[in-house]
């Protein structure tokens, strides 16, 4: 591997830090939707217990009695199926959901006998469950973006990681490549010497060959 090569896994991994300190765009953009989703289901939560204690105010006893069975066997319903649809798909998130709904039908349930019992504190109680559940999607909401940008730093920790332990296996395989390379080029020197060797050597060979023959010419 060149020197190039590790440069650009120095950049890659400065990149990774840098990109560590702002969540970009995309990313935002899927923890806000989550949190939207949040805040639109505790809106509605929030309507149905109004128009709960404005039935209160406005409707007689008994339909008004009537009203709060309907709602009550509606979420019922609303949460079985939630439920069933959950364990089909697997989904964690439509669990919750319907575990929500399950504490909302409990407590039109419970509505009923709240109001034929303590009439009078009935939209005290119905508020304070109201209240209960603002703070719990609040609560909510700040769990859920603190998760997501915990998961997203997460996956970029990882790949630093990875990063990481790349570089000085990639350094190590270049020090080999090096090393390799370095004796290939040293067989090869040792190789020319040796043909130097042969060729001087025979070249020696030759001219004593000649001299000899000069010598006998010499004598005769």
């Amino acid at each position: 591997m060149k020197k190039k090569d590790i440069d650009v896994v120095e950049k890659i991994e400065e990149e990774i830090i840098q990109k560590k300190k702002k969540i970009p765009k995309d990313v935002l953009n899927d923890i806000n939707k989550e949190i939207f989703k949040i805040i639109l289901v505790a809106i509605i939560v929030m309507i149905y217990f109004i128009f709960i204690n404005l039935g209160y105010m406005n409707i007689e006893g008994n339909s008004y009695l009537t009203d709060l069975k309907v709602f009550s066997i509606t979420s019922i319903l609303l949460c079985i199926t939630l439920f069933e649809k959950s364990y089909k798909e697997e989904n964690g998130k439509v669990c919750i959901f319907g575990i929500e709904v399950l504490v909302i039908a409990i407590y039109t349930l419970l509505s009923i006998y709240i109001y034929i019992m303590q009439n009078s504190k009935f939209i005290t109680i119905t508020s304070l469950i109201s209240l209960v559940f603002t703070i719990y999607y609040i609560t909510k909401s700040i769990m859920i973006y603190k998760k997501m940008k915990k998961e997203y730093l997460k996956s970029l920790s990882d790949i630093g990681e990875i990063v990481k332990k790349e570089k000085p296996r990639k350094k190590e395989e270049t020090s080999k490549r090096i090393k390799v390379e370095g004796e290939k080029q040293d067989k090869v020197k040792v190789k020319e010497n040796k043909d130097e060797k042969k060729t001087s050597n025979k070249k020696d060979n030759k001219k004593t060959k000649k001299e000899l023959k000069g010598n006998r010419k010499e004598e005769k």
